[in-house]
């Protein structure tokens, strides 16, 4: 029942590995963010993308694998049991990821939008505890917080790139 890591060789495995390594919330993140460039005036540096990118995989991946590590309950899809089965393989990932996100972070972007980051990863530490220590108390259900904190990052965007003027960007949003 254990899963072969092999080279996809159609377009239907392409797209199977890509769901189930979350590649595709990553790349919509990415993807979604870039129609602040054409809402608003703004350029955003390459290293924004790859900090979002790697923020969804680490937000994702932990999920999953908070997910896949409660014994008590049988791994009900195939990414419970793809994530059971390489866990130590995904933290060692997350952990790596979090290691450049931590230098990325500092050697490009200004300390405000550092702190802001902090503080959303706070909100996201503080979801996963609540959600790891109170699973049934939740006021929604555990995927809208998720989508919650994924619109947020992608929101968290053009906050880092336009600073002081994010207001405007989160009225215009509001607004669409």
């Amino acid at each position: 029942m254990g899963y072969k890591l092999r080279l996809p060789h159609t377009i239907h495995q392409l797209f199977f590995w890509v769901h189930l390594l979350s590649l595709d919330v990553a790349l919509g993140a990415c993807l979604l963010s870039t129609g602040f460039v054409l809402m608003f005036p703004i350029e955003i540096p390459w290293h924004v993308f790859e900090l979002l990118f790697s923020s969804c995989l680490v937000v994702y991946w932990t999920d999953h694998l908070i997910d896949s590590s409660n014994d008590k309950v049988v791994a009900h899809s195939i990414r419970h049991l793809f994530f059971r089965q390489h866990f130590t393989l995904f933290f060692i990932l997350i952990i790596l990821l979090v290691c450049s996100n931590i230098i990325l972070a500092f050697a490009y972007l200004h300390w405000l939008s550092i702190l802001q980051a902090a503080l959303f990863v706070v909100m996201i530490g503080v979801y996963l505890f609540y959600h790891r220590k109170f699973p049934k108390v939740l006021l929604f259900e555990k995927e809208v917080w998720i989508g919650f904190i994924y619109g947020f990052a992608i929101g968290l965007v053009p906050t880092i790139v336009l600073g002081m003027y994010s207001f405007l960007v989160w009225h215009q949003i509001m607004l669409f």
